[in-house]
């Protein structure tokens, strides 16, 4: 393939990724785009599998019932992808160690992929901390 097709396909793949969060219908079909030993890291936690990526969403759908996913960017150059995102939602449960407030909670970040024939092979997330503590008015 050349470069600019293998851009296309890699972006289209977590696009893919990100519209099943945000439909809350495609964990499972989000599973396929992943390699058994996907290395994931997050800036506030050790580096983990690719069980703790599902585990990661599904705490956000339970802890923010109603939240919507907005993808703000997406930047896909060979085998990386870059996407910065926004999620709002109504902080119902708890949170990373946080009580739920019911008040309307903005979460943004930006994750980066590193991709090999279409799956997952490592992936990086730093979320923006800080506005998890301030609700949105």
């Amino acid at each position: 393939m050349m470069p600019k097709l293998v851009d296309r396909e890699n972006e289209r793949v977590i696009r893919y990724l990100y519209n099943a969060i945000a439909s809350r219908t495609g964990f499972d079909n989000v599973k396929s785009n992943l390699t058994g030993d996907s290395i994931l890291n997050d800036l506030m936690a050790k580096p983990s599998s690719s069980k703790s990526f599902y585990k990661c969403f599904e705490g956000i759908s339970r802890s923010f019932p109603d939240y919507e996913l907005k993808i703000e960017s997406v930047l896909a150059r060979g085998d990386k992808v870059m996407v910065r995102y926004t999620i709002c939602g109504t902080h119902t449960g708890y949170f990373m160690g946080m009580s739920p407030s019911d008040k309307m909670t903005e979460i943004s970040g930006i994750d980066f992929f590193h991709l090999h024939e279409g799956k997952i092979i490592y992936y990086w997330n730093s979320t923006y901390q800080m506005n998890i503590l301030s609700p949105v008015n």
